[in-house]
């Protein structure tokens, strides 16, 4: 039980020593961040959407598959690309 307890103590010391490093910066730093993050996310989220579209279009031409095939990309294509638009709404 002792160990434990010191264990949380070092922790807690580290944090609150790192404390003035960590927020030196301020809201400034945070927000250019969490902006490049999200700049990030739907670049990502935009090639994700053309690759899946693409490979259901070379199914739905090259192997003759059924929309019941695709169906599942095509969801997750649209969710992929919701996501990418929602989550600076709600970061906002």
């Amino acid at each position: 039980m002792k160990n434990k307890n010191m264990k949380f103590f070092m922790i807690f010391a580290l944090f609150a020593m790192m404390s003035d490093v960590v927020f030196a910066g301020g809201l400034a730093n945070v927000t250019t961040a969490v902006s490049n993050t999200v700049t990030d996310f739907q670049t990502i989220a935009k090639i994700l959407v053309v690759l899946a579209l693409t490979w259901v279009g070379f199914m739905l031409m090259f192997k003759n598959a059924g929309i019941s095939d695709i169906w599942h990309v095509v969801i997750g294509a649209l969710v992929i690309g919701a996501a990418g638009k929602f989550g600076p709404l709600l970061l906002a």
